[in-house]
């Protein structure tokens, strides 16, 4: 279960984030205006942006449930990588 939902999550945060480039990506922007109804009623491309802003703090919840479920020595080897960064 837990896979899918990353899966789904990853895909959402990719998906909104191509189509929040609007003219800096023309080629994906006409295609969604031509085919999927009611897109050319967006104002702004950073409505789409809300998506991303929804995604990424479900993404740390399940980075830090998938952190705290781990074995203390993955734990441990994950937080020294961290710390280095």
């Amino acid at each position: 279960m837990h896979k899918r939902w990353r899966f789904i999550l990853l895909s959402s945060i990719i998906v909104s984030l191509l189509i929040s480039w609007g003219k800096h990506l023309p080629q994906l922007t006409q295609f969604l205006i031509d085919y999927l109804p009611y897109y050319n009623k967006f104002r702004a491309v950073s409505s789409a942006q809300v998506i991303l802003e929804l995604c990424f703090p479900v993404a740390s919840v399940m980075g830090m449930i998938g952190l705290m479920d781990a074995s203390n020595s993955y734990r441990l080897k994950a937080l020294n990588r961290s710390l280095l960064l």
